[in-house]
Order: C-alpha cells, then structure tokens, then sequence
C-alpha cells in the first residue's frame, strides 16, 4: 500500500498481492456480470472519468506476453508489475469509485477469468 499525499489518495502496488486487468466501462460491464453469474467477481473500479473499469485480482504467477494481445485492439490492459491501483476512499476526491466493494473474506478472481471472460462477450457480440 501507498499514500499518494499530494493526491489524497490510497494506492497497491501492483504485481505482489494483486494484480489489475483495465477495460473500457461497455465491455467491463458485460464482463463484471457474466463473472457474477460464474459466482468469480470481485472487486472493480471505476475511473475518474467513468471510460474505463479496472478488476482486481489475483497476480499472474508467470505473466504471458501473449495473454492480452487479442484484446488489445478493445483496449484491454494488464497492469504492470510495479504500477499502483488507486483504492476508492472517503478521503478520494479525484473521482475513483467503487463499482463493486472488496467483501470480507473475498477471494480475488483470476486474472484468467477476467481475460477469459472478456474473451468470451467479445466472441458473443464483437460490437461490446
């Protein structure tokens, strides 16, 4: 964890304890809801500007240089190793927000899941 001071913020760094997989908001949407169904959603977050939604989730033990790449063109990203997620407070005011709430005793989803989620809305309807 990290307090980001100038920016009134609370942020994880990313690639030890969790990882983030980054969407655009339509398909994140469809991706959080179908992982809902499959009882694997977990925790997300909403950007400032509401266009993008980042899943956390657990870390890639042997991240793949090949896991997002037919993604990419939606604008699907994982996060770095090294890089921060920022964490929605009530001390927040950069517009962070919650979409769905870490729960108590929650396990993080896959990182998998979530790719292979987003995989299977696009193959459904590539218009997501």
């Amino acid at each position: 964890m990290a307090v980001q001071v100038a920016e009134r913020q609370l942020a994880v760094t990313l690639g030890q304890v969790v990882d983030a997989i980054t969407m655009p908001a339509e398909l994140a949407a469809r991706v959080h809801a179908q992982l809902g169904i499959a009882m694997l959603a977990g925790p997300v977050i909403a950007h400032p500007d509401g266009r993008f939604w980042t899943f956390l989730t657990q870390t890639l033990s042997t991240p793949r240089n090949d896991l997002m790449n037919d993604l990419a063109e939606q604008d699907v990203r994982h996060a770095a190793a090294g890089r921060y997620a920022v964490i929605p407070t009530e001390l927040t005011d950069a517009g962070w927000r919650w979409i769905a709430e870490p729960r108590p005793n929650q396990m993080l989803p896959s990182a998998y899941a979530v790719v292979a989620t987003a995989r299977r809305v696009r193959a459904a309807d590539p218009a997501a």
